[in-house]
């Protein structure tokens, strides 16, 4: 995350990151254990609210692959808050049926990563940490990581299913590419790429 520099002027919110690039920062606990602040100024308090939360949704972490702490909240813990609650119980019972995955994992393209699509995201009035709907949340996993979403397994390609949508479900944009990364590093892996999709299966 990059910060700019001088006093904010209202116009343009300063990120101010509380760690490098690389920093272990870990899975936050409280609003005081976190990335970074944006500060900004305005006439108003609630123009100075948007504003900032304007910043917030154009910054994009991207965390480190293959770390143990992220698994677990993302796959395991079932008391952290998530960034999406299915409202509706069709969603619900859908997501619950899908296959964790379709296809041979070596034929994984890390960059372009095939998805099986959600249907009906666009009725879940719901929104993460950043403001994003399901929607624009998954639309920026497409545009950050090159994922293409399709309707149904394909037979030229490995396609995520359950577990993509479970680490999405649980932390956004952030934990669905975190997951991509992961695969992608363990593509060249098939044995741990394997063990680490069979000990994701909920």
């Amino acid at each position: 995350m990059r910060g700019g520099g001088g006093a904010p002027d209202g116009k343009r919110p300063r990120p101010v990151p509380q760690g490098a690039a690389g920093t272990d920062r870990g899975v936050p606990r409280n609003n005081v254990e976190k990335c970074g602040n944006v500060i900004t100024k305005a006439g108003s308090r609630a123009d100075a609210i948007r504003s900032a939360e304007s910043a917030i949704r154009k910054i994009f972490l991207r965390l480190r692959p293959l770390r143990g702490a992220t698994d677990e909240f993302l796959f395991h813990d079932k008391t952290a808050v998530k960034a999406f609650t299915l409202s509706h119980r069709r969603h619900r019972e859908w997501y619950e049926g899908l296959p964790e995955c379709h296809g041979d994992p070596r034929r994984f393209e890390p960059t372009r990563p095939l998805i099986l699509d959600f249907p009906g995201l666009a009725g879940e009035a719901i929104c993460d940490w950043h403001g994003f709907d399901p929607v624009r949340a998954r639309d920026l996993v497409g545009r950050v990581s090159g994922a293409r979403f399709v309707d149904g397994p394909r037979d030229d390609g490995f396609v995520l299913g359950k577990i993509f949508w479970s680490a999405f479900f649980a932390g956004g944009a952030q934990g669905a590419v975190y997951l991509l990364d992961t695969l992608g590093a363990l593509r060249d892996s098939p044995g741990r790429l394997r063990e680490y999709l069979e000990a994701k299966r909920s």
